[in-house]
């Protein structure tokens, strides 16, 4: 692997730009970040690449604002939008870029990939790889926070235990889950700490350091956000399959299509006291919950409500 290659693995070259949702959304704010590196001078003084993952959560300034980059994109840079909606992108920009779709690779190598690069165990992966529909990425992001698979664990028994309990129980496992949507800010303040503590060597006035730290601390609440998006769509991604898994055992179908495997004993007795009726109606429910849940709906008040109505 070359130099270049390893600092790309690394998040360590400067001539590779990535942009990321923090929050729900990627916005103008981001774009203009982004405008203003363009305008330096290259490190490497060769080509530069910016990648905009999740580009169809650009908002509408976002998207205008990126439009004037792409009408004139500075010599040698190349840009690339990854999204799996591009009917959400918005048409004066898809017009200007050349579609590439990607074949997905091989379930098995994606599976294999997991336990060899992240050293997961094999029914983890094959959790992960098939909760996110075999993307790679999506799951290394979930599997790099070890706290995440210890929350699928709680979770999945508050699951296997759930039905037919009485109103004072469910309400109990509600409150358990929403304790572990809670997330830690201590390594986000030490992390834009030391981004302030740099920026002190360069400041050029006192009110462009207050400047620069409003900045940091308009970072610091949308990294935030995004881990709590991230958190909360985890949580709800669990509890959803375990209902599928249900579903798909009551309609008798292949078990390789199962996702919690490890947890196939419980799952087959739990699905003999469901209808069919039943679970579909818990799993639109889970969906109308997830959808109200990015809204920014009272956490507490959504579980409480949703393990009301699953408990049977």
């Amino acid at each position: 692997m070359c130099k270049s290659c390893m600092q790309i693995m690394n998040d360590n070259f400067s001539d590779l730009i990535i942009i990321e949702p923090k929050g729900n959304y990627i916005l103008i704010d981001d774009i203009r970040e982004l405008r203003s590196k363009l305008s330096l001078k290259s490190y490497s003084g060769n080509i530069r690449g910016v990648i905009i993952d999740e580009a169809d959560l650009m908002t509408v300034e976002a998207s205008n604002a990126l439009l004037k980059t792409l009408e004139e994109p500075g010599l040698n840079t190349i840009f690339i939008l990854i999204t799996s909606r591009p009917n959400r992108i918005i048409s004066t920009i898809a017009s200007r870029c050349q579609t590439l779709n990607f074949v997905s690779p091989k379930k098995d190598d994606i599976e294999r990939e997991l336990i060899d690069r992240l050293e997961l165990k094999p029914q983890i992966a094959r959790f992960l790889s098939r909760l996110y529909n075999y993307n790679f990425y999506r799951a290394k992001e979930i599997a790099s926070d070890e706290q995440n698979l210890e929350i699928r664990d709680q979770i999945l028994n508050i699951l296997s235990k759930i039905l037919n309990s009485d109103y004072i129980s469910r309400i109990k496992f509600a409150l358990k889950v929403i304790d572990l949507m809670d997330i830690s800010a201590d390594e986000i303040e030490d992390q834009m700490k030391k981004e302030l503590d740099i920026w002190k060597n360069f400041a050029l006035s006192a009110s462009h350091l207050s400047k620069i730290k409003s900045e940091i601390d308009i970072k610091k609440k949308r990294i935030l956000k995004r881990k709590a998006a991230v958190k909360a769509d985890w949580i709800m991604d669990i509890i959803s399959s375990w209902y599928r898994d249900l579903l798909l055992l009551k309609f008798g179908l292949d078990d390789r299509l199962i996702t919690n495997i490890d947890f196939y004993n419980i799952l087959i007795k739990l699905s003999e006291s469901f209808e069919l009726k039943q679970l579909i109606e818990i799993l639109n429910e889970i969906q109308y919950m997830k959808n109200m849940v990015e809204t920014n709906i009272n956490l507490s008040l959504a579980m409480e409500t949703l393990f009301l109505k699953i408990g049977g």
